[in-house]
């Protein structure tokens, strides 16, 4: 019976580093958060500029036994100061989380190579067969077949559908693979098959 689908993958450190990102649980935001940092990212001339005509007005508005000019120049200087000071923690704020992110995909593609390196399959081959019912992992001298309705979550990245049979096995799809049927459609068939919903990993 020829199958449905069949891909070809090779193990290597960009497998497993896709495979270490897919794995980690899905962080469903904080509630606010999506309003915070829609706000924090896009608009801090807004912001600065909104800190700076409140601190000014506190400023105007508590020296007025000041003459008018005296007063203004004061609100302007105090305000001008505090917009500054406010750029430069949201600069800082974000300098550190850009370092976060830069470690955290420096210690997942650590991670990926040393799963890469423990698993002893470094640079060999695998052919996954598609068919209506089950489908099937080949390697030399070894064919895994496996039921549909046994997989636990599915998710897809750039380059690989990553099929989770638990937490710690996933069976790589890669999509540059495809010798047979279409890539363009194996996600609506898997989804089909396995009663299952794909879920997109994003930055990567």
């Amino acid at each position: 019976m020829e199958p449905i689908y069949a891909v070809k993958s090779t193990y290597d450190e960009d497998m497993f580093y896709h495979q270490v990102v897919a794995s980690k649980p899905r962080m469903m935001p904080k509630e606010g958060d999506g309003k915070k940092i829609k706000f924090q990212l896009p608009d801090f001339g807004l912001k600065d500029t909104l800190m700076a005509l409140l601190v000014g007005a506190a400023v105007y508005m508590a020296f007025g036994q000041l003459e008018q000019s005296t007063r203004i120049l004061q609100a302007v200087l105090c305000g001008l100061v505090a917009a500054v000071v406010l750029r430069r923690m949201n600069e800082r704020q974000n300098g550190e989380t850009s370092g976060k992110k830069a470690n955290s995909v420096s210690a997942d593609k650590n991670q990926a190579l040393q799963l890469l390196e423990s698993s002893g399959l470094k640079g060999d081959r695998c052919t996954m067969n598609f068919y209506e019912d089950t489908f099937t992992m080949e390697r030399p001298g070894i064919i895994t077949e496996y039921q549909y309705e046994g997989i636990a979550w599915i998710k897809e990245t750039s380059k690989y559908y990553m099929v989770f049979w638990n937490k710690s096995l996933a069976i790589p799809v890669e999509k540059a693979g495809f010798y047979r049927g279409k890539k363009e459609t194996f996600g609506s068939f898997l989804e089909k098959r396995c009663n299952k919903v794909i879920e997109k990993v994003r930055n990567v």
